[in-house]
């Protein structure tokens, strides 16, 4: 009977943690679009940092899962010992476009994974032509009204096998449509 009781109260636990997470069936899913900058860390690269901005679309499709398609601008610089061996390089600019799924973890909690690649627009390192791009990572959600939040997000990124490896952050203004 203790044993029996004692289930019973964990499965209750359970279930009650389970539902403070889950969103009320009333509220209904709505997209988004944000907006911001990036600022990338390569990691045992010919790069020593990288900037641009981005631009981002999500579409509810089941219960706390979205749909997301991103598109942006990439400016990497070279390392300046890389410049004094192969004498002087333009920096490196690329346009990444991605489609992914963006998971509502919790209240302000998200997880995003992406595929997609990045189109050349100046002084590529891939002779192979546009890499293709693995991203994954965690982001927070700061409400600023109930349309409006600040979305700061943090990713792992590799670029083609080796090509590149960054660390990325993207700090942009969010708006539910």
């Amino acid at each position: 009977m203790k044993k029996l009781l004692l289930s019973v109260l964990i499965l209750g636990a359970c279930f009650t943690a389970k539902a403070q997470f889950q969103t009320p069936p009333d509220e209904v899913k709505k997209a988004s679009f944000s907006a911001g900058p990036e600022f990338v860390i390569p990691a045992r690269s010919v790069f020593s940092i990288g900037y641009g901005a981005s631009v981002r679309g999500e579409i509810p499709v089941k219960n706390d899962w979205y749909a997301s398609v991103s598109a942006g601008y990439t400016y990497l610089k070279f390392k300046s010992a890389w410049n004094g061996i192969a004498g002087s390089q333009p920096n490196a600019e690329y346009v990444p476009i991605k489609v992914g799924a963006f998971y509502k973890a919790g209240p302000g909690l998200y997880l995003l994974g992406e595929l997609g690649t990045a189109l050349e627009v100046r002084n590529s390192v891939n002779p192979k032509g546009n890499p293709f791009i693995f991203a994954f990572g965690p982001g927070f959600l700061f409400k600023l009204s109930e349309k409006q939040n600040i979305d700061l997000g943090v990713r792992y990124e590799q670029w083609s096998k080796s090509l590149l490896t960054q660390t990325g952050v993207r700090v942009a203004y969010k708006i539910s449509l």
